[in-house]
């Protein structure tokens, strides 16, 4: 059903050859790179954090990449479902790989607990105030902007997420051919009226409740501006030697949660404020994300649902599936006799239901496939 031919790319370096090929059937072009091909993108492995991203089993062999493209060719209402896996590779943690922040004996807050705590809210938010600046500018990296230029195209019909950060929006991919299944952080919304608002706006409002919050979040001992712009800083930083205090407030960058949360250490955070509603002036605010615990609306698992069922292939991408929320949409396509395909590294829970699964870092290997 394919014809394959050797072209050279304008955009590779000089000794690469990409492998192309036209589909008869839906008259779509694909290509992919051989192994250890290296174009100027992959070069640039814009926002990859290495810490964060898991490690392949074995290096994605050619026959692999052409495995995932013939998929892809094959298929005229191609779903996709995403999740941590694609968004670590911008710098963003996951909880349930080697580094995630499981492992790192983070518990996140569940539903129950954000509205009957008082205490944990002032601690949810000024965490989330704190995190907000370098969460809120992570850039989407070579699979949000593979993915969406495939919406764009046509490759992909739809794409469901699991990832509540929106770097498939700012990928490129068609608005209204992404559900964020779970959410995303870029929104706030009272519990009482429903009132909703920007995050940037609420995280304005936060600072301005709080203005004495960078003292109070002080640890005693800690080293002045000047002292930690010396050299003498920048070595024991080098080397491992900083005091504790000064590891716990300052490298809190080594301690990002998911989900836009770090680490603060011992802060006292009854002197955090958290603004009610602006609209109502009683009500909770919370960023428009299922908590653990919480329901994805009904109506969203219908729709999501009605989409997977016309859909004639599943792709996975950067997900384990291992939350129930998501794996009902592969059960039912499943049973429905939808060809499943996974990228994935580690184990899935739909490892026994699919046709092929590939474990590679996803922005390199579905460059290869582009």
């Amino acid at each position: 059903a394919t014809m394959l031919r050797l072209l050279s790319s304008s955009r590779l370096s000089a000794t690469p050859r990409r492998i192309e090929w036209k589909s008869k059937s839906f008259g779509r072009r694909y290509s992919v790179l051989p192994q250890n091909a290296v174009t100027a993108t992959s070069q640039a492995s814009i926002n990859h954090d290495d810490h964060l991203v898991p490690q392949p089993p074995k290096q994605v062999t050619l026959e692999e990449i052409e495995l995932i493209s013939n998929f892809i060719s094959s298929k005229k209402q191609l779903i996709v479902i995403t999740g941590a896996g694609i968004s670590t590779e911008s710098g963003v943690p996951d909880y349930r790989s080697p580094n995630g922040s499981y492992s790192k004996g983070h518990k996140p807050t569940t539903y129950s607990e954000f509205v009957r705590s008082p205490s944990l809210r002032q601690r949810y938010w000024a965490r989330n105030m704190e995190a907000w600046p370098q969460f809120s500018t992570v850039k989407p990296n070579k699979t949000h902007e593979i993915l969406g230029s495939w919406t764009r195209n046509e490759q992909v019909k739809h794409i469901v997420t699991q990832n509540v950060d929106r770097l498939h929006h700012k990928g490129g991919a068609t608005p209204e051919l992404v559900t964020e299944l779970h959410g995303n952080t870029h929104e706030v919304g009272c519990l009482s009226c429903g009132f909703s608002m920007p995050r940037d706006d609420f995280q304005h409002l936060m600072h301005s409740s709080n203005p004495h919050w960078e003292e109070f979040k002080q640890i005693p001992g800690t080293l002045s501006k000047n002292e930690r712009e010396s050299e003498a800083y920048s070595n024991m930083r080098s080397s491992g030697t900083l005091p504790s205090y000064e590891k716990v407030k300052f490298d809190a960058d080594l301690k990002r949660r998911a989900d836009g949360d770090v680490d603060l250490g011992n802060v006292d955070y009854s002197k955090f404020h958290v603004p009610n509603c602006p609209s109502c002036k009683e009500g909770i605010m919370k960023v428009k994300v299922v908590f653990f615990g919480e329901n994805v609306p009904v109506d969203k698992v219908q729709t999501t649902m009605e989409t997977v069922k016309k859909g004639d292939g599943v792709l996975v991408v950067g997900t384990s599936l291992m939350v129930y929320s998501v794996f009902r949409f592969i059960k039912a396509a499943s049973e429905q006799k939808i060809p499943i395909g996974i990228l994935n590294i580690g184990e899935t829970r739909a490892d026994g239901m699919c046709e092929f699964k590939v474990q590679g870092q996803c922005g390199d290997t579905l460059e290869r496939v582009r």
